[in-house]
């Protein structure tokens, strides 16, 4: 997962959205086993777009759960990241939320959660995390909070983030202003990820996990709250090379589900380089249909933009669908 997406050092003012409900369809209502820990999994990203590689990690993460005994898993969440956050290529906010919601849809276990995505401003993942508290746990629960166990009472639920291996490194990244080298991780929201909800790392190709928990301080202090997965069968999919390979015109068949390329290739996503950070973005039709008009002006790509429209030349299509947009408004 792209977690340093979300991991920005600087913050912003949370807006509170109304209406906002946490999605819990698939959060399981009751505690089985009393003698284990009720955990919910957040993984923060981009996700532009989705793979297979971020549907693998929570399974991954499930499978590691379960062997180890000391958890039972109730549910978990995708959490994308706020369309403010300043990166190339990343996809109006509505668009990335649509495509996690098509690649979860059949999961019995995982859900998408478009609260950080929707924020005007990027959030720290220490505040994505402590969102979650307050709506599983917290005031925002109500009479749902925590889990209901057999006795009956309810048990509070441990939240905890999953990641891959290069988040692991990024604790330790700075960055330089005015000569000033200043870390992308405040001391205090490392504190609060691994204190307070500990962090499941999944092993990433060429990233040293346990030399790296070794040699940072925070992570060594907490080392009982991160727990290292395995990753048996190595899976590298990038969404860097995903939009790079569809900008090519090259298949993406088999890197991500298909209800995911379908929506990809009907919106029209990443057939261009999107501006850093953008806010809007088209994701109704007629939007759509505007943005692909312009590409075939662009590009002088023959072919019909609608089903019903043949044989017309790029410029023809271009005007007829805006002009079609034009009349409905």
């Amino acid at each position: 997962m792209n977690h340093q997406h979300s991991l920005t050092r600087t913050t912003s003012s949370v807006i509170d959205l109304d209406p906002y409900e946490l999605p819990r369809d698939k959060l399981k209502p009751r505690l089985t086993d009393p003698n284990k820990i009720p955990l919910v999994i957040v993984g923060c990203g981009s996700y532009s777009p989705v793979t297979y590689l971020h549907l693998r990690m929570f399974e991954m993460a499930k499978d590691y759960i379960e062997e180890h005994q000391q958890f039972e898993l109730l549910g978990a969440y995708f959490s994308p990241v706020s369309s403010g956050y300043k990166k190339g290529g990343l996809a109006y906010y509505k668009h990335r939320v649509r495509m996690c919601e098509l690649a979860a849809e059949k999961s019995g276990w995982i859900m998408v959660d478009p609260w950080e995505a929707m924020q005007e401003e990027t959030q720290r993942t220490a505040v994505v995390l402590e969102h979650f508290e307050d709506w599983l746990n917290g005031k925002h629960a109500g009479e749902h909070a925590g889990v209901l166990c057999s006795n009956g009472e309810r048990r509070k639920i441990r939240i905890m983030l999953v990641a891959g291996g290069d988040l692991i490194q990024s604790f330790a990244s700075y960055e330089v202003r005015n000569g000033e080298k200043i870390p992308v991780w405040l001391p205090s929201d490392l504190d609060i990820i691994l204190g307070r909800f500990g962090c499941l790392i999944i092993e990433r190709t060429g990233a040293d996990v346990h030399d790296f928990l070794l040699s940072h301080q925070s992570l060594y202090d907490n080392r009982k709250q991160v727990y290292v997965v395995k990753q048996f069968i190595h899976n590298d999919i990038s969404s860097t090379k995903i939009r790079l390979f569809i900008k090519r015109g090259m298949s993406i068949k088999y890197l991500l589900p298909d209800q995911v390329i379908d929506y990809i290739e009907r919106k029209g996503l990443y057939l261009m380089d999107e501006p850093s950070g953008r806010t809007d973005g088209p994701f109704d039709d007629e939007e759509v249909e505007v943005k692909n008009a312009n590409l075939l002006l662009e590009e002088k790509i023959d072919g019909p933009a609608t089903p019903e429209v043949v044989h017309m030349d790029s410029e023809t299509i271009a005007v007829e669908n805006i002009e079609k947009i034009q009349k409905k408004g």
